[in-house]
């Protein structure tokens, strides 16, 4: 496997087991990463999605244990800086994918036509988000 491969699968590793962890605490506790606060599953809901979510980290860890073990070893370990910058990245690209999903075009494909008001509204607030993105994906290539 090629490295950007193994680095696309290490960093799409990282931001599921970060979205599982999200799930376990929110059906538990009640508390999402953000502060909102929601209510917690009934017990025997949270048994069940903690047993499947149990399952899931196991493959994915039975997964990148095979394509990139070095990558499981060094979590927990203070990564360079090309490292901070690749999961910077990610996250960013990860904001810009849903950034992009407000456009009216996204919108309609899923769920239908958006009114005009509110497709321009979307379209208002998306596309200077979008050039703001791509700026931060500038910043992050700039050598210091």
């Amino acid at each position: 496997m090629e490295q950007r491969q193994q680095s696309h699968v290490a960093a799409t590793y990282a931001v599921t087991r970060r979205y599982l962890a999200e799930i376990r605490q929110v059906a538990l506790t009640g508390e999402g990463a953000d502060g909102t606060g929601y209510t917690p599953l009934p017990a025997p809901q949270q048994e069940r999605l903690v047993a499947l979510l149990d399952q899931i980290t196991a493959e994915l860890d039975r997964l990148a244990a095979a394509l990139v073990p070095a990558r499981v070893r060094e979590a927990g370990e203070r990564r360079n800086l090309s490292a901070t910058l690749m999961w910077l990245s990610t996250l960013l690209y990860m904001v810009q994918e849903q950034v992009e999903d407000l456009q009216p075009s996204h919108m309609a494909r899923r769920y239908g036509a958006v009114p005009a008001a509110e497709g321009e509204l979307l379209r208002a607030a998306a596309e200077p988000a979008l050039r703001t993105v791509r700026a931060a994906f500038r910043t992050l290539d700039e050598r210091s």
